[in-house]
């Protein structure tokens, strides 16, 4: 795995992006919000699968399978329960 480059303008959220070095290997990222409020995050993929498993951990979640979530053009529209961490992995 290799550090992905992370573009969050957002202070109340946290982002972390891997980019898969080997076969076999996911791209993966983590999203974290901070914040008391949920939150509608728009991420933009490059070079990764436009399909992505998601995991989320939460005050009423604790690593729960939120499904399978679709990039449309390169872009993912994800709202960020408040205080969770969520991990998508490519497909």
């Amino acid at each position: 795995m290799q550090v992905a480059e992370v573009i969050n303008l957002d202070p109340a959220l946290g982002a972390l992006a891997f980019k898969a070095m080997k076969a076999g290997q996911q791209d993966a990222f983590v999203l974290v919000n901070k914040s008391g409020q949920s939150k509608m995050v728009t991420i933009h993929v490059h070079g990764s699968s436009d399909t992505f498993q998601g995991y989320r951990t939460s005050e009423n979640e604790n690593y729960g399978n939120i499904g399978i979530l679709e990039a449309t053009g390169g872009t993912l529209l994800y709202r960020s329960p408040p205080r969770s961490v969520t991990t998508f992995y490519s497909r």
